[in-house]
């Protein structure tokens, strides 16, 4: 079974497919973009899908994926493996879609399309020859598009918990709903330049040695930041406030997690400089009680069963369906034939008729 962050980047591009017309277009489409229209990709459940919205779909997630649109090497065949496994999952939602009676929102349709056409007209590079055909094929993008958002809201139109599985989510992920720890500390920052030499670093090494020597001999910790340190703080005694452990560097919070309240740590090297960090008091993480994130809880609970609900619709659509893959090409991508195969579907080289 796929994780539900899986699922979350398969409806993410399942929305890529069907709006492969949407800001897709290219006016002048070169003729390796225009597969012949009888090439077949797949048969999902007797269904032909075309090569041509297999390649258009691989075009658009390449533009909104990757930065200008180039994929490293390294993810390209990866990347064309997850294309074509997410159109299938596209079709076969959208075929569930229909069989439970749905139909596309016209009005949401119309409205998109109108929208989407008047985009297309302003760029220099339309082809007004090509204005029927691009219209109609983005109107059945658009109608699928309208059928999957109807299918993805039915599915996730579950009710809320009750008790007794509020209580037990609420038990199970006690940090979501916890203060985290944090810490009231100090600081004072001898800098040094980040072009300095080694000299400026062992000077600075130096007189943070001396000052915890003064501040050992019962001098003010605050007073003596306020002289000496190079950190914002500085007028405020060095006071840095309360910290979430988050918020801190990895070299200051293990030496922070080292300190006793009211000790001062010795010289520490940090990127700025040296510092000496003073613990003021450290309080420990706590459980807010359930009445007081109840709200929270409710609202990440179907968050967590929504996405869940779907994962498992997926699941079964998949486990009942009749794919054949039929693209060579596509077949030839490494790791592609394993998970046909691990799903029951079929691999036919070669174009299905139909």
């Amino acid at each position: 079974m796929r994780s539900r962050n899986d699922t979350i980047i398969i409806l993410t591009l399942v929305f890529s497919v069907l709006a492969g017309w949407s800001l897709g277009v290219s006016a002048n489409a070169s003729a390796a973009e225009k597969p012949d229209k009888a090439a077949v990709f797949s048969v999902v459940n007797g269904e032909r899908v075309t090569l041509q919205r297999y390649i258009r779909t691989f075009q658009r997630g390449l533009r909104t994926r990757f930065y200008h649109g180039k994929p490293p090497e390294s993810e390209l065949l990866s990347y064309k493996k997850e294309v074509g496994l997410n159109l299938i999952d596209a079709v076969l939602l959208e075929q569930q879609a229909r069989h439970l009676g749905m139909k596309p929102d016209g009005q949401w349709v119309s409205k998109r399309l109108t929208r989407q056409m008047d985009r297309l007209r302003k760029d220099p590079r339309w082809n007004a020859n090509q204005e029927k055909q691009v219209e109609a094929a983005l109107r059945r993008s658009l109608e699928r598009e309208s059928l999957l958002q109807q299918l993805i809201a039915h599915i996730k139109d579950i009710p809320p918990p009750d008790e007794k599985q509020l209580t037990a989510y609420y038990r199970r992920y006690p940090e979501k709903f916890s203060n985290p720890g944090k810490v009231h500390a100090r600081v004072i920052l001898l800098k040094v330049e980040p072009y300095a030499g080694t000299q400026a670093w062992v000077k600075a090494k130096e007189q943070a040695d001396g000052i915890l020597k003064r501040i050992r001999a019962g001098e003010d910790f605050g007073e003596l930041a306020r002289r000496y340190s190079g950190d914002p703080s500085a007028e405020q005694g060095g006071d840095l406030g309360y910290l979430h452990r988050g918020m801190l560097g990895e070299t200051a919070k293990k030496v922070l997690d080292e300190l006793r309240p009211g000790q001062v740590s010795e010289p520490v090297q940090l990127l700025e400089g040296f510092s000496l960090l003073k613990l003021e008091e450290r309080q420990a993480a706590h459980l807010n009680p359930l009445s007081r994130v109840r709200k929270r809880a409710i609202q990440l609970w179907l968050r967590e069963h929504r996405e869940l609900a779907l994962e498992e619709e997926l699941e079964r659509l998949r486990a009942r369906a009749k794919v054949e893959v039929v693209d060579g090409d596509y077949l030839a991508v490494p790791g592609v034939k394993e998970t046909l195969r691990s799903k029951g579907w079929s691999m036919i080289a070669g174009t299905a008729g139909g």
